[in-house]
């Protein structure tokens, strides 16, 4: 009677063994478009961050790039082992860069999550010519601040930052800065570390129009 029940007992674990599923695919797909025009964004850069196990039962995040087709149409299918999944950022060429929500952009596992996902373009370009002419110092420190590209970025990566900046003597350099239009873009420099930023020895709003290139120049 005890073998029986022992065999019972195997019969019913391997019955339930092999019944397990595999986990069914996380599948993430959408289309990157333009906010205004709604036209495809092609190679847009899609960032995944994604849990997975790791050595001695641990987890770690690993971070996978993707890009969105001709169509802007992009597509993931995330490993069986995957624990977790969530967008990150995305970007694009002449577009002002977005970190999503994850309660907006959430993505559930196990299942096909697609997303329509806008971005803002930068419709104007701030040129900035840098001279050295005094020899007093050789470098200068220029940060650039555009709201859109902060509001879209929920982060300071957003504001490009030229830390230090050297130049020699006699020799300038333009910058050329995407941005956009209708709005204040502000201009911080000086010839030592600041910061914060709006404790900057220089300090300018521009305002830039659509499709204007505005020149600004920085003599030290």
């Amino acid at each position: 009677m005890k073998h029986a029940y022992i065999l019972l007992h195997i019969v019913l674990i391997c019955t339930f063994l092999s019944c397990k599923k595999d986990p069914a695919p996380t599948i993430i797909k959408g289309i990157v478009v333009d906010s205004k025009t709604n036209e495809p964004i092609s190679a847009a850069s899609i960032a995944l961050n994604i849990r997975v196990p790791s050595a001695h039962g641990q987890e770690t995040t690993v971070t996978k790039y993707i890009k969105s087709d001709s169509e802007g149409h992009f597509s993931y299918t995330t490993s069986p082992d995957a624990i977790s999944c969530s967008l990150y950022t995305i970007t694009a060429i002449s577009y002002a860069g977005k970190r999503v929500g994850y309660q907006e952009f959430e993505i559930r596992m196990e299942a096909t999550n697609e997303f329509r996902i806008s971005l803002i373009k930068l419709d104007a370009v701030l040129q900035i010519h840098v001279k050295n002419q005094h020899d007093q110092d050789n470098n200068v420190y220029i940060v650039v601040s555009n709201p859109t590209r902060l509001k879209e970025a929920r982060y300071v990566w957003a504001e490009q930052t030229f830390w230090p900046f050297n130049i020699q003597i006699g020799t300038e350099h333009t910058l050329t800065i995407p941005v956009r239009s209708e709005e204040f873009t502000t201009i911080y420099w000086g010839n030592d570390n600041f910061s914060p930023f709006a404790t900057a020895p220089f300090r300018d709003s521009l305002f830039i129009n659509e499709g204007e290139v505005l020149n600004y120049f920085i003599e030290f």
